[in-house]
């Protein structure tokens, strides 16, 4: 994509609470949906835990399915299957294993949580592409050589620090950046900076025809003069 020359970008962001099944109130429906282990990374949790990905959203791997076909609750039918089918109910590895555990409860066992849509641990299964199940922890992350050239440059653009989520359910929340406009930039690479993963849910970034500052605050996904 191009950074157009125009010196005005407007950021929006998408803010949910409690709301889609990418987010944090569903893991407190299952036992210890907090402390799910990567299958992959040591000391790290696999927030999404019933997705494909690990923070959550998009398609659902074989315990989200079984959790959304469940009613999205947690239940001895749930608890005793082995949704993954690496040889351990749900409850085995949710630390839940004689399927008594109930929401805002403390379960059986707090320590060893491992993924109940992943076979696990990883390193005992052959990784299949044809088998959601498995995961491939030999693949490298993602990476982009040419982000590490000397004329490359950085730019964050963020919120600012202390800005508050609106209580309400969805909310489009805009704020606009001066950036460079020297010479003609083009942007070869995004990350995200996300110091709150339970509200965020999507960010849009626009080119704004007019230098003028747009309004920080809540919005309809963009304004007429950063559609770009």
């Amino acid at each position: 994509s191009t950074m157009h020359s125009a010196s005005l970008a407007c950021l929006v962001l998408l803010a949910l609470i409690q709301y889609s099944c990418g987010f944090s109130f569903f893991r407190d429906r299952i036992p210890n949906g907090r402390m799910v282990a990567h299958p992959c990374k040591t000391n790290t949790l696999w927030n999404g835990v019933g997705h494909l990905v690990e923070q959550g959203g998009g398609a659902r791997n074989a315990f989200g399915l079984a959790f959304y076909a469940n009613g999205m609750m947690w239940n001895r039918t749930l608890c005793m299957k082995d949704s993954d089918g690496d040889g351990q109910t749900n409850g085995q590895e949710l630390g839940d294993p004689d399927c008594t555990w109930t929401p805002s409860t403390t379960p059986k066992r707090t320590t060893g949580i491992s993924h109940p849509g992943f076979k696990t641990p990883a390193s005992q299964y052959r990784y299949s592409s044809t088998d959601p199940t498995t995961l491939d922890c030999s693949a490298a992350p993602p990476d982009c050589p040419a982000n590490r050239e000397s004329h490359v440059k950085t730019l964050n653009l963020t919120m600012a620090k202390g800005t508050m989520v609106p209580s309400k359910t969805t909310t489009y929340y805009c704020t606009s950046f001066q950036v460079p406009h020297d010479v003609p930039y083009h942007a070869i690479g995004f990350d995200a900076i996300l110091d709150n993963l339970n509200v965020i849910h999507h960010m849009l970034l626009y080119g704004c025809a007019s230098s003028t500052p747009e309004p920080t605050g809540e919005c309809d996904m963009s304004s007429s003069s950063c559609r770009d």
